[in-house]
């Protein structure tokens, strides 16, 4: 558990009434960015619901009761955390911005081509590209910004964002781990189940992440896995 002393403030607003928490700044914020709620007393400085933590004021129960339906610091805390805003030191602001930098520059290098040469861009020249158009960042997810970034870098790098489809035959013994990572990797327009328990499917994936596809594929299926781009 963090210390009060190195703790941040994580913040909602609420039927009309601010409720805040003190938090590991580092936790809080891997915690806010997950898909899955798991417990957060260990990211908790201390287990209270604060109406003004820097006063050290608590929220009363009434408020608590009003606004989230009961008391449970737990439960609560797991709101503000996901649907509130969490106030980073500068520092660790700097570095969060910095490596979010890094993952959308991954995910452009990964998803457009180089329509010249139907390569992606290395992420080193996305990253130039993005210092020369002087490109925005903040903290939303990645994926979310990434739109609108490839307009900013256009004028200034040639970028294709294309889609393929392939199709693809799991056989029985590999459907388990294949199906999940199809899931992953594409957008399935088509399937079905055959009698042999194996699995056909026609995804649709960034053409950027072709080679990474059959790659996935290959090491999965040890080859057995038969995939063919379809039109």
């Amino acid at each position: 558990m963090v210390s009060i002393d190195n703790a941040v403030i994580a913040r909602l607003e609420k039927k009309g009434k601010k409720f805040e928490i003190l938090v590991d700044p580092e936790l809080a914020f891997k915690y806010k960015g997950a898909k899955a709620d798991g417990p957060i007393l260990n990211i908790l400085a201390i287990n209270e619901i604060f109406s003004d933590a820097k006063k050290g004021m608590r929220a009363s129960d009434s408020d608590l009761r009003e606004a989230f339906g009961d008391t449970d610091i737990e439960r609560i805390g797991k709101i503000i955390l996901k649907q509130g805003h969490i106030q980073l030191t500068t520092d660790l602001k700097r570095a969060k911005i910095a490596q979010r930098k890094k993952e959308i520059a991954s995910l452009i290098s990964q998803q457009a081509l180089n329509p010249k040469t139907g390569l992606p861009h290395p992420m080193e020249r996305i990253l130039n590209a993005m210092d020369q158009a002087k490109v925005h960042i903040t903290l939303m997810p990645a994926e979310s910004q990434i739109d609108g970034i490839i307009k900013q870098l256009r004028p200034i790098l040639p970028l294709s964002v294309e889609n393929v489809k392939l199709k693809v035959l799991i056989p029985a013994a590999y459907t388990g781990r294949g199906y999940a990572a199809v899931k992953e990797l594409g957008e399935v327009e088509k399937e079905s189940w055959n009698s042999d328990g194996s699995w056909t499917a026609v995804v649709k994936i960034v053409a950027g992440i072709k080679m990474k596809f059959i790659d996935t594929m290959n090491s999965i299926g040890h080859g057995e896995i038969e995939i063919k781009e379809v039109k």
